[in-house]
């Protein structure tokens, strides 16, 4: 990943977080927003930025996004690791949570208990 892709737990010495969601947290918001969660032609103003600010909504670049999945897409890229998802199988309740409110029928079984 790129230092505008990084997420903060890349940017601090403790790096306590789930590897299977790591990588593509910021790369998901960047998809949906078509920007890095933070940008600066300062490497050490991006990385202040990414370990105390937090990136703007999703719904600001992309008025056709979904609020249940801003929220979640934010909450993958929250700063505290406590804030994330604990687990993929979390995460994909939570996106099967939110297709079901949206009328969107998926088959999760294989995937989540």
């Amino acid at each position: 990943a790129t230092v505008k892709q990084n997420c903060p737990p890349k940017t601090s010495s403790v790096h306590q977080e789930m590897p299977t969601l790591a990588r593509p947290r910021a790369t998901l918001y960047a998809l949906l927003t078509g920007k890095p969660p933070f940008e600066s032609d300062s490497l050490p103003e991006l990385v202040r930025m990414v370990r105390q600010d937090e990136p703007r909504k999703p719904k600001e670049f992309q008025l056709s996004v979904n609020e249940l999945f801003q929220d979640a897409v934010l909450k993958l890229i929250a700063k505290q690791p406590d804030d994330r998802y604990q687990t993929p199988a979390d995460l994909l309740r939570e996106l099967q949570r939110i297709g079901k409110y949206n009328n969107l029928e998926a088959d999760w079984s294989q995937w989540v208990d």
